[in-house]
């Protein structure tokens, strides 16, 4: 089962050469759902483009405040 959930980029950060670690938030302030290490969310970008991403700050399955990805840059 998915569910989609409306987030913002609360903070993007360089944490190496061509990769960053974008911080992603809930549109409405609440807690995001737990993960576990490991987990993977698809975003979804204009145009219809969709990507898949490790979250990096997956705690055992605890709520989080936000949801922390590191995106590669690729030509």
């Amino acid at each position: 089962m998915s569910t989609q959930l409306d987030v913002v980029v609360a903070a993007v950060r360089a944490i190496a050469r061509d990769v960053l670690q974008v911080d992603l938030q809930a549109r409405n302030g609440q807690p995001l759902p737990g993960a576990h290490p490991g987990a993977h969310i698809d975003v979804h970008l204009p145009q219809g483009l969709v990507r898949s991403y490790s979250l990096v700050n997956a705690i055992d399955g605890a709520r989080l405040p936000h949801w922390r990805i590191a995106v590669g840059w690729d030509a």
